[in-house]
Parts: structure tokens; sequence; C-alpha cells
């Protein structure tokens, strides 16, 4: 028979780090996606402590309180008396976050160039190469991107600058999908 000892070092020599690795990260993504919603629900102080939690399990959930600036950027127009003005400045601030990860996807190499000259080369395995336009990594995720504008209009009227917070998530869900040609981690960065 096989022995299982030498089955488990395989495993330890071999994947545990990078599956620990993974098993970190989705804990942290987890409290992050809890602490945007508290946000959201305005409890302001439970957000903050639940995203700063994730940064224990792993660096990544520092990402959420670039969420909740994102959130707060398309937000600031909510209490507007004018009703026209306001959604015209909310689809004018979304176009312009879309326009902003797009550049932030194509300049990826520059980005990793200016991260590399302040010592923060952390990050770089993830974002340094070449990037390229992923189809399939799109197609993955168009289905929902589908259902998600096939519904916006209801999704809209239940939940107002909400709904471009999640269509812009969505968005950049599909954008940073294109990492996955740099190497077999840079997905993750989508996840």
């Amino acid at each position: 028979g096989r022995s299982l000892w030498l089955g488990m070092l395989v495993f330890d020599c071999l994947l545990f780090n990078h599956s620990l690795n993974m098993i970190r990260q989705s804990i942290a993504m987890s409290f992050v996606l809890c602490g945007v919603f508290e946000w959201i629900k305005e409890k302001r102080k439970n957000a903050i402590i639940i995203i700063t939690t994730s940064c224990f399990f792993h660096l990544c959930g520092l990402i959420g309180f670039v969420f909740i600036g994102i959130y707060k950027f398309l937000d600031k127009e909510k209490n507007r008396s004018n009703e026209g003005t306001r959604k015209e400045r909310e689809k004018s601030r979304f176009r312009m976050l879309v326009i902003v990860g797009l550049l932030l996807v194509v300049s990826a190499h520059l980005i990793a160039v200016i991260l590399s000259k302040l010592g923060v080369s952390r990050f770089l395995m993830y974002i340094d190469g070449s990037i390229s336009l992923m189809p399939r990594q799109i197609l993955l995720r168009f289905l929902g991107l589908l259902l998600f504008l096939y519904n916006f209009n209801r999704i809209k009227s239940k939940i107002d600058t909400e709904s471009y917070f999640l269509l812009l998530m969505i968005l950049y869900e599909i954008f940073a999908a294109q990492f996955a040609g740099v190497n077999e981690y840079s997905v993750r960065i989508a996840q």
C-alpha cells in the first residue's frame, strides 16, 4: 500500500503554502465584503473594525478601504435636492471610475516600475508582466454582467447609489481578471 505520510509530505512541500495563503486571502475578502456592507448600512464603526480585522488574515484586506473610498465618491450626490443633476453627476462619476479602472490595468507595467522604485516589491509578481486581453476571463464573468445589466433598472429602483457601485465592482473584476496572463497567481486579484 501507499503510505499516508509520503502523500502528506508531497502535499506539504508542494501545495500547502499556496493553498493556505488562498484560504487566508478568502477569509480576509469575506471580512471585507461584510465590512463594505456595514459601511453601506451606515454602520461606519463596525465597517472599520471588520475591515481592519481582515488585514490580520491577509494584507489584501486593505482593499476594503479602497472600496469604501469608491463608494463614498459615488455616494457624494445622494442627499442633493435636484434629482436630475444628481443622477447626471452620479453617472459622470461612474464613467470616470470606469476609465480610471481601465487606465490602471493598461498602465500596470508603469505602476510596477513605480512600486519597484519605492521599494514595494511584494506585489510586483501579480502585476509585472505582459497583460493582454483574456477572452476566457471575460466569458467566465459575462453572464453575471449580462444578468446585472438586464435587471439594472429594477436594481436601481431598489438600491439607488449602490447599483452603480455594484456594477463598477463587476467591471473592476473583469478588468482585474485580465492580469491572468501575467502568471498563475495574478488572477487572484480579481477573485
